[in-house]
């Protein structure tokens, strides 16, 4: 051209085309580094995934939906018990591995799944070729094509056997429980947090004479108004936080059925498996009965106590255990002297060996001995009774 530093025309257009292409260049490399990262992050992310599911026990499933195509992980073919060569990967395969009596449930819902916008989620069974059974849960998501035809679906399965069987133990237990409370022949109560009636069972309905509709949601306060004043609500109230509480013997009258007698309370705090405490269980026992014997008893040891007659209680050894004040006014002795000892011990002397060998024999059958005896006082004098000695015997007659 003849001018220094200048371009021509086709020179120009050349540096253009040149700086173009490794602008171009440039570009390409930054978006293959871009993939190479974007490959490697998803690299991380599966293998982070595969670790996850393969810890968990879950399987992942694909399943095409118009060329009928199921594909399964490792994991799915452990949790149907079977093998790459023995499924047959298709849909029918996968629901002939499913337990007869839940194929047509577990295919009904696969179907709403797809008819629907809510995915696929359902629990059924399946039938290992051990005959064994498995429970699993099954999700899903449907994939659709522009005019919302469903044409692919992914998924996971996953083993809940076991949660299956402590679920079926505890309702196992729940029903145990609640036949136990329901024969219990004591009273069974349970109070929520709230101190309001949760559980009445049908020994509390004989001994209260309120059904549980009649009691269930209230508070003792609401329909036995005594109970506060015994202390009975007072310790439910200790029991709720996690203190002993004492038994409470309490006498009830004047009952819906006009029913009077006796009853224990005992509280002790109901926890759950976190062990909180989320209420008071009380077990309450009808000891009227006992409380009529231990009056009958006091009854007539004061009786005895008050006699004018002496009175002497022996073990089968003849070991002295009771003696009255009547006793200890005719002998002499005080009441401590005498217990331990023998009734031998008041020996006078005025009786032969034969006198007592008759007495023992009386008395070695069971029945009773009366006649008159001649003993000696702590003071060497003698005095003569008019004795009556019988045999004791308990509830089974025995003495």
């Amino acid at each position: 051209s003849g001018r220094t530093g200048a371009f021509h025309e086709e020179e120009l257009e050349l540096l253009k085309e040149l700086a173009a292409d490794l602008a171009l260049a440039l570009q390409s490399i930054e978006h293959e580094q871009e993939r190479k990262r974007a490959e490697e992050h998803l690299r991380q992310v599966s293998n982070r995934l595969l670790l996850a599911t393969e810890a968990a026990g879950i399987g992942i499933w694909d399943l095409d939906l118009l060329q009928d195509k199921l594909v399964w992980d490792d994991a799915m073919y452990r949790l149907y018990g079977t093998s790459p060569e023995q499924f047959a990967g298709a849909y029918e395969a996968w629901r002939a591995g499913v337990h007869p009596k839940d194929q047509a449930r577990a295919n009904e819902d696969l179907q709403m799944a797809l008819r629907s916008q809510n995915g696929f989620h359902t629990e059924f069974r399946v039938l290992w070729p051990d005959k064994s059974v498995h429970y699993i849960k099954a999700n899903g998501l449907v994939q659709r094509d522009a005019s919302g035809r469903a044409v692919h679906m992914l998924g996971t399965n996953w083993d809940i056997t076991e949660r299956r069987h402590l679920e079926q133990t505890l309702r196992e237990t729940g029903l145990l429980n609640q036949q136990i409370i329901a024969n219990a022949q004591e009273g069974i109560v349970v109070y929520g947090r709230d101190l309001k009636y949760q559980a009445w069972n049908p020994f509390m309905e004989q001994l209260k004479g309120l059904s549980a509709r009649e009691v269930l949601g209230k508070h003792p306060d609401e329909v036995f108004p005594f109970l506060r004043q015994a202390g009975v609500v007072a310790s439910i109230e200790q029991a709720l936080a996690g203190k002993s509480t004492p038994t409470i013997d309490l006498r009830f009258e004047g009952l819906p059925i006009g029913k009077s007698g006796w009853a224990s309370h005992t509280h002790s705090p109901l926890r759950n498996a976190a062990d909180e405490i989320i209420g008071v269980i009380e077990v309450v026992r009808d000891i009227t009965e006992r409380k009529l014997a231990e009056e009958s008893h006091i009854r007539l040891t004061t009786a005895i106590e008050q006699s004018a007659e002496t009175t002497m209680i022996t073990d089968l050894n003849g070991t002295i255990l009771y003696v009255n004040p009547a006793f200890e006014k005719a002998s002499g002795y005080t009441r401590e002297e005498a217990l331990g000892q023998n009734p031998r011990f008041l020996k006078s002397g005025k009786h032969d060996a034969e006198f007592y060998r008759k007495m023992w024999a009386v008395l070695g059958h069971g029945e009773v001995w009366s006649g008159r005896i001649t003993n000696k006082k702590k003071d060497g004098t003698l005095y003569d009774e008019d004795a009556s000695i019988s045999p004791v015997r308990d509830a089974a007659g025995k003495v």
